[in-house]
């Protein structure tokens, strides 16, 4: 809603209450005319005339006319020095340079500050006029009003006399805030040096959680330098790291978690920076949040960790890097039963996906990692071998069906690759055991020879269904 033109039309419509002299001062004041306004003033016009609140003082305040309120201020200074010195005070309440309220509440130095009239704002600011009166709608200063207009040279002339840096309105607003929403770097570095309480912002959000959600690095930089709380959180439990993650911010995100900010703070909901990049496919962030230390463990109120939420959400860059370090890829429900990835992988085939050579990466990328754990644990797992059955089994018929016959053979021989290479591992290992067995016991002798039948019969069963997968492509 545009206030100005309720406000213009109070005016006109008060105008007609007045007297033809004080509407003719009205009337000459809102079109400059000065010779009109200093005839009609001398020939009894009453300059104290407010209709909805505008003197002919505020009117010249609110349009920028230097030359009237130079006239109106020494018109009532004039005045007052008619008066004997135990009067003063009580005229000074009824002469025009006062501080009175047009109908919005807006003071003179407010309108005169708002709307960017720098020389009117010496002018009132040499006539002593009140720094601190907040108007009455928001309880604003004219400083704040100034800063959140991002009138700078005003927000300058008013700390240079003196104006208080840490006022806030009826929002708990303070200028650093209302001057970080409207990236005016020179008042924010001006309000710092002049003291204000850096951890103060408004009743929702701490200046260092605004100038990170904008992107203002400088301003990241002068808050942390300046002391302010780094973990600070506002009433959701969203951190400064957690908004530069979410915004992408990955200068404002390094430099934070290089000043020692917490890699791990969740949110209400449980969700890290880590889910929150996992989620937007950010690996760069992923990086800088697991090499500040995040957790790739921790679990969001849904049970799911980061590298589930990525792949779940089928976000390939992301989950290309997690799997580097060999992560569980299973998922635990709300009933404590364990799901394979599988499943998930399957879910993740069935959306409508463009790019399929994003996710041939994540299908290779999980066999690589899985050859990675069972090298390295050296005995096989009944659930990773059924895992890697029923997972090349689904992915083979679905790449066959939606994908080009070169798509197919290449997945098949590269599972051939990964499993024989397996296979061949794990098999001499077990010629190694029962080598060994004839000093251990007679059990593990009988377990490793059934494990190796397995082996071999895992193998020709692989092999006659990788066949059979070639000649239906073909």
């Amino acid at each position: 809603m545009d206030y100005s033109l309720v406000t213009f039309s109070k005016l006109e419509s008060a105008v007609h209450s007045l007297t033809s002299l004080d509407r003719n001062l009205v009337c000459a004041t809102k079109a400059n005319d000065y010779a009109a306004v200093k005839s009609l003033i001398e020939a009894g016009a009453n300059v104290n005339c407010s209709p909805a609140g505008w003197t002919p003082l505020y009117l010249s305040c609110y349009y920028g006319y230097t030359k009237l309120v130079q006239y109106f201020l020494q018109l009532s200074l004039k005045e007052l020095r008619c008066w004997p010195p135990s009067q003063v005070c009580i005229q000074c309440q009824h002469l025009c340079y006062q501080s009175t309220y047009d109908d919005q509440g807006n003071t003179h130095l407010i309108a005169a500050a708002k709307e960017g009239h720098l020389e009117v704002c010496k002018l009132l600011l040499e006539a002593d006029i009140c720094l601190e009166q907040t108007n009455k709608l928001k309880e604003q200063t004219a400083l704040l009003v100034a800063a959140e207009q991002k009138q700078t040279e005003i927000c300058l002339l008013l700390l240079e006399y003196g104006a208080c840096v840490q006022v806030s309105d009826n929002i708990g607003m303070t200028p650093l805030y209302a001057a970080i929403k409207c990236h005016d770097s020179t008042v924010i570095q001006k309000l710092i040096r002049n003291g204000c309480n850096v951890n103060i912002g408004s009743q929702d959000h701490p200046p260092i959680f605004l100038a990170a959600r904008l992107g203002q690095f400088d301003t990241v930089q002068m808050l942390i330098k300046s002391g302010c709380q780094k973990d600070v959180c506002n009433k959701y439990g969203v951190t400064p790291v957690y908004e530069s993650t979410l915004k992408g911010y990955h200068d404002i995100l390094e430099f934070l978690l290089e000043k020692g900010c917490d890699p791990d703070k969740a949110d209400m909901y449980k969700k890290t920076p880590l889910h929150i990049a996992s989620l937007q496919n950010d690996r760069r962030a992923a990086e800088l949040l697991v090499t500040a230390g995040a957790s790739l463990r921790l679990r969001d109120d849904h049970n799911y960790t980061a590298i589930q939420l990525a792949l779940k959400s089928g976000n390939a860059d992301v989950l290309e890097y997690f799997l580097t370090f060999g992560v569980d890829l299973s998922h635990k429900d709300a009933l404590g039963s364990e799901r394979f990835a599988m499943f998930t992988v399957c879910e993740l085939f069935k959306q409508y996906h463009k790019n399929i050579c994003s996710y041939l990466s994540i299908y290779l990328s999980i066999y690589h990692s899985l050859f990675l754990s069972i090298y390295h644990n050296c005995f096989l797992s009944i659930y990773h071998l059924t895992f890697c059955i029923y997972l090349s089994i689904y992915l083979s018929i679905y790449l066959s069906i939606t994908v080009c016959i070169y798509l197919s053979i290449y997945l098949s021989i590269t599972v051939c690759i990964y499993l024989s290479i397996y296979l061949s591992i794990y098999i001499y290992l077990s010629f190694i055991c029962i080598y060994l067995s004839q000093s251990v016991s007679i059990y593990l002798s009988i377990y490793l020879s059934v494990s190796i039948y397995l082996s071999i019969t895992v193998c020709i069963y692989l092999s006659i269904y990788l066949s059979i997968s070639l000649f239906l492509s073909i």
